[in-house]
């Protein structure tokens, strides 16, 4: 259960962190977005004019924002034309350079020359990290401004160094959030289940006691009248008894804490127990085959998946109605162990099989108590792995994933 509850907050951590980052992450894209745009309209107006600010006068030679389209504070602005940093330097068909326009103290003219130089073979864009530039050509002389938005871009840097700051407080005071509700939610759950193990626990105590006792009487018995067909079958149903005490006592080792994780030949641990299951069912009419290439380890407790990889097994021979395989694969650092048997269950999900006590309608005239999946789902939720069951076309088909 401890571990049902960091799988909640992992989940709902993952899906607050994914949604705040897709939030962020489109805001600051938009704020560094304008700013480019921004500069590109700028540029265009000084490309317009061979590189240097123009405006349009009414008849009075006023200055007209209506007239230049883009309001008092565009392009065109006088406002705009005394506060941008930029430089325009012009090339000849020759290669010779003239500067057209100088409005910036970060390099020197000659230094700036150069720069447009460099830039001659794009033909807009950001260089050097803060300043925009487009190379534009009029006549036989192409054109290189270079505008400096750095000042711009700060705002866009604060923005986003806030988003990062408030993407973390937000992150920590979610898992804080996130922790109260776990505990609060799933508390009930949790009794739920501490209770049911210490009824499991209290159940195996009180049912080996007479177990016990009823199998010594059975043994003075044969051993005062001789062995019979009554003897015979209070031992075998003695033997049940005490196979379900046992089951029932397996439910409660499966903790994370608990395990003894180490280097496991998962291959060789599937295929000894489709060995054990053939070997157990080979009275019944059932073709069985496996697909499980060697080499495949996984650092986990074997004792556990031994007991899950049987339950595995013995419920695909079981269940299966003329046909069952068992299959081994690994990709991208997972394992997958996949069981399959022919079944006349309707196709669906059926998860339900994991929960305990739980019987399909195809085991009502089979032996077991609806013990062996839910074993299963506690050893891969301990292994952080996951366990589904469905049918299709006519398959059971249970999917571990460690």
């Amino acid at each position: 259960m401890k571990q049902a509850k960091r799988r909640f907050i992992r989940t709902a951590l993952l899906a607050v962190g994914a949604l705040l980052a897709v939030l962020l992450a489109a805001i600051n894209v938009t704020g560094f977005t304008m700013a480019a745009n921004d500069a590109d309209r700028v540029l265009e107006r000084l490309s317009g004019n061979h590189g240097i600010f123009g405006r349009e006068e009414d008849a009075r030679g006023r200055f007209s924002p209506e007239k230049e389209g883009m309001g008092p504070m565009g392009p065109g602005s006088p406002e705009t034309e005394k506060s941008v940093r930029y430089f325009t330097v012009a090339f000849d068909t020759d290669g010779k350079a003239e500067t057209v326009a100088f409005e910036m103290t970060a390099v020197t003219e000659s230094d700036a020359q150069t720069w447009a130089r460099s830039l001659l073979s794009g033909d807009h864009g950001w260089t050097k990290g803060t300043y925009r530039y487009r190379v534009y050509r009029f006549a036989d002389r192409t054109y290189v401004t270079v505008i400096d938005q750095g000042r711009e871009l700060t705002l866009a840097y604060r923005i986003l160094t806030i988003s990062a700051i408030g993407f973390l407080a937000a992150m920590l005071l979610s898992f804080l959030v996130l922790r109260l509700a776990a505990d609060k939610f799933l508390g009930p759950v949790e009794d739920a289940d501490r209770k049911q193990k210490q009824f499991i626990a209290r159940a195996k105590r009180d049912l080996k006691e007479p177990v016990d006792a009823i199998a010594a009487s059975n043994g003075n018995l044969e051993r005062a009248l001789g062995e019979n067909e009554d003897t015979k079958n209070i031992a075998r149903q003695v033997k049940k008894l005490g196979t379900l005490a046992g089951r029932l006592g397996a439910l409660t080792l499966f903790d994370e804490e608990d395990l003894t994780r180490s280097e496991t030949d998962l291959s060789a641990l599937v295929l000894k127990n489709a060995d054990r299951a053939r070997e157990k069912y080979a009275a019944r009419p059932v073709a069985f085959e496996t697909d499980v290439p060697a080499g495949i380890v996984l650092n986990a407790d074997e004792a556990v998946l031994d007991k899950a990889l049987w339950e595995l097994a013995d419920n695909t021979l079981k269940f299966a109605v003329s046909r069952a395989k068992i299959g081994l694969q690994a990709s991208e650092g997972r394992v997958t162990v996949v069981c399959e048997n022919d079944t006349t269950l309707k196709p669906g999900s059926y998860e339900a099989a994991f929960d305990r006590f739980v019987r399909l309608s195809n085991a009502d005239a089979l032996p077991g108590v609806g013990l062996g999946l839910p074993l299963v789902r506690d050893a891969a939720a301990a292994h952080n792995g996951r366990v589904k069951a469905e049918v299709k076309d006519g398959l059971f088909t249970v999917t571990l994933t460690l």
